[in-house]
């Protein structure tokens, strides 16, 4: 089992945050830990989670791309659309 700390910034807008879990749950992590604080000007979330991925279950990959993966997503996804 690998413990990954992702740290997000999304676009606060609604269902923000369901689609950070829905990206988690479909790179196959498990959620461990979630916090989301509002930035001063309230735009974004300023998102914090810990997942872990179980390794045997997966194909063999480089340490760290699952999670790259999911935080490269959730940039694009979140940062470049306006909701």
């Amino acid at each position: 089992m690998t413990t990954f700390t992702l740290q997000l910034r999304v676009k606060q807008s609604e269902g923000a945050l369901v689609r950070v879990l829905g990206v988690t749950r479909r790179r196959r992590f498990d959620l461990l830990h979630l916090t989301a604080n509002a930035t001063e000007d309230g735009n974004f979330l300023d998102v914090q989670m810990t997942v872990k991925a179980d390794r045997a279950n997966s194909r063999p990959r480089k340490s760290g791309t699952r999670s790259s993966r999911l935080k490269n997503h959730a940039r694009r996804f979140f940062l470049a659309t306006n909701h």
